[in-house]
């Protein structure tokens, strides 16, 4: 056995030693891996444990158990807005799954992903969601969840530049995609362009606003310099999604900078590093989306969201059902199968009318989070909030853009920003309550 085998089992027990006493943080552990996805950059090491996720999720499971049973969870943190909007979400994916009004024949659709799947990773997905909102109670905790998104950036920034710098970029296509397309078998949610572009937009404001809330000035500068590194991984993607939500996102962070000077020196930046550095293939493809009518891509998806629309309207309760979206396609639309290629439509045509509002209405919920907290942002609030509150929001932004040209309603992430509002809200509800038990001494 390798010692860096051995070295994983020794992470893997340890991790699994302490959830079982502190279930926070197997859920850390369980959200590092399924945003980071290591196992396709080292497969011969975590091929020797290819159930891993799974392994710590039954661990915290486990963790989280012993603790509820010693009365150390408070379930008052589900009496929320959004954990409602999200039941009722779950509930409608369910019904659809349950009763499908299509019979699924899969023999004859290519890359067709069974409900069985789908179902599955829903429920995995939402059920540990609802398990780190629990066990995540304080400063820290959520001081290291947010520290996932800035670690999985850095290293994406520095895997990315890495591909084109050696050259392996040019060997394997004209786009950088994240690991895995080279095995298939070791594929992820990465491998796909597009989605790639989408975890580079989403952690930018991670990047940007944590390197805020640090004031040692070689973390803050650091975390700084990895931004514009990563608007070159989104122009080697190639992805035009992933473009408009780096404009959206790069916008979000000047107008809620601090310093009047970034305000127009970070559009400036990133315009200026696109011309520089986006690349003829890059450029071509935001050419070639102003032209609608001769880019077959942007006709794809037109086609898609009329179907699902259609689908939508024919099945307004239960969809065509979770994952039947391409096996009902040729019902509704007379040209090729093509995936929805956007979130709201795959959620409605598939799950219901109530399933593609409750997704809105999640999308919606943070940003008006985000409103609330700013302003209560005069009461002296511990500056993590702030920069979670300004991070998780950035990034929502620049995934529901980028989720009008994408199909990620089983993206994990979606639902880890979910959890990280949820959290972040909880705490601030906290903080309240102590200032208002305890308000400062007044002065004469």
């Amino acid at each position: 056995m390798a010692k860096a085998e051995i070295f994983l089992y020794i992470i893997l027990v340890s991790i699994l030693a302490a959830s079982f006493f502190r279930p926070y943080i197997g859920a850390i552990a369980y959200y590092l891996m399924s945003i980071w996805v290591p196992h396709p950059i080292w497969p011969y090491v975590f091929a020797q444990v290819p159930r891993l996720t799974l392994i710590i999720a039954a661990g915290t499971l486990l963790g989280f158990g012993r603790a509820a049973l010693t009365g150390r969870i408070d379930f008052t943190k589900l009496k929320s807005r959004q954990n409602i909007y999200l039941f009722i979400l779950l509930l409608f994916v369910i019904l659809s799954y349950v009763f499908p009004p299509y019979d699924v024949d899969t023999g004859k659709i290519v890359g067709y992903i069974t409900p069985e799947t789908l179902i599955d990773n829903m429920l995995k997905i939402i059920l540990f969601y609802y398990v780190l909102i629990l066990v995540v109670d304080e400063l820290h905790k959520l001081k290291y969840l947010s520290l996932i998104m800035v670690f999985t950036g850095v290293f994406y920034v520095y895997w990315g530049n890495n591909e084109y710098l050696s050259g392996n970029l040019m060997l394997y296509g004209n786009t950088l995609v994240g690991p895995g397309l080279r095995d298939y078998e070791m594929g992820t949610v990465y491998t796909d362009e597009n989605c790639f572009a989408m975890l580079f937009v989403t952690v930018i404001p991670f990047l940007y606003f944590m390197g805020v809330y640090y004031k040692k000035k070689l973390i803050k500068y650091f975390l700084w310099l990895n931004i514009p590194f990563a608007w070159h991984c989104i122009f080697l993607t190639g992805s035009r999604g992933g473009l408009v939500g780096l404009g959206t996102v790069t916008m979000f962070m000047a107008l809620r900078s601090k310093k009047k000077l970034f305000i127009a020196a970070i559009p400036i930046a990133m315009i200026a590093a696109f011309i520089w550095q986006g690349g003829d293939y890059t450029k071509s493809r935001a050419d070639s989306a102003l032209n609608l009518e001769k880019d077959s891509s942007a006709q794809q998806r037109f086609q898609s969201w009329t179907a699902g629309l259609k689908m939508t309207i024919a099945h307004p309760l239960t969809g065509v059902g979770i994952g039947n979206f391409l096996v009902a396609y040729r019902d509704f639309a007379k040209t090729e199968r093509f995936v929805a290629h956007n979130t709201l439509i795959q959620f409605s045509s598939e799950c219901g009318m109530i399933a593609g509002l409750m997704y809105l209405l999640l999308c919606y919920g943070v940003f008006k989070d985000f409103l609330k907290q700013i302003k209560m942002e005069q009461n002296n609030l511990d500056p993590l909030l702030i920069a979670v509150n300004e991070s998780v929001t950035g990034s929502m932004i620049g995934f529901f853009v980028c989720a009008v040209f994408l199909n990620l309603a089983t993206y994990e992430i979606f639902y880890f920003f979910l959890a990280l509002n949820a959290i972040k809200s909880h705490l601030l509800k906290k903080s309240n309550e102590s200032q208002t038990q305890n308000p400062l001494p007044e002065f004469s």
